[in-house]
C-alpha cells in the first residue's frame, strides 16, 4: 500500500484509560469505540495506516496525536477505511461534528478542525456512519 490518500482508523478501547498526548497534555479516554480520520499524502503514503496497526511501532515514537492512543494495551484497530487520491480528512471530521462525541484540537493541529478523533459507546453508529461516507 504506497499510494497517497485518507484514512479513517476504526478503533475499539477496552477500558477507560488517560494518555499524555504531546502538547495536548493529559486526556481521558472512555471505553467504546472511535474514529480517526487522517491523510497520507508525504513519503509512503497509505503505508502510514500499516504503522498506526503496529503498536511496537509507535511505542518507539509518537509522532501523531493518534499514536499516543494506540500504544495503550487496550486498544486494538478493528477497521481500515482508505481512499486513494482523495484529501477528505477535514470534510468528513465536519461531517461527524454533532453526531458523534470528540476529543477537542486532537489530530487537526495542521487544519482550522475542531477534532479528527470522534467517540461511541458503541461500534454500529460510528462504523455504519464511515462506512457510508467512504461508499460515495
Amino acid at each position: 500500500m504506497t499510494n497517497k490518500g485518507s484514512y479513517s482508523l476504526l478503533i475499539r478501547l477496552e477500558e477507560d484509560c488517560k494518555k499524555e498526548v504531546g502538547a495536548l497534555g493529559k486526556i481521558r479516554f472512555s471505553e467504546g469505540f472511535y474514529v480517526y480520520n487522517g491523510s497520507a499524502f508525504g513519503p509512503g503514503g497509505l503505508k502510514r495506516v500499516e504503522r498506526h496497526r503496529r503498536k511496537s511501532e509507535a511505542e518507539s515514537g509518537c509522532h501523531w496525536h493518534i499514536d499516543y492512543l494506540l500504544t495503550s494495551t487496550k486498544t486494538e484497530v478493528v477497521e481500515v477505511f482508505t481512499k486513494e487520491a482523495s484529501n477528505h480528512e477535514c470534510s468528513l471530521s465536519k461531517k461527524m461534528m454533532g453526531k458523534f462525541g470528540f476529543i477537542d484540537d486532537f489530530g487537526c493541529s495542521d487544519c482550522g478542525c475542531s477534532s479528527h478523533l470522534f467517540y461511541s459507546e458503541g461500534r454500529s453508529d460510528l462504523e455504519n456512519f464511515i462506512r457510508g461516507f467512504y461508499k460515495n
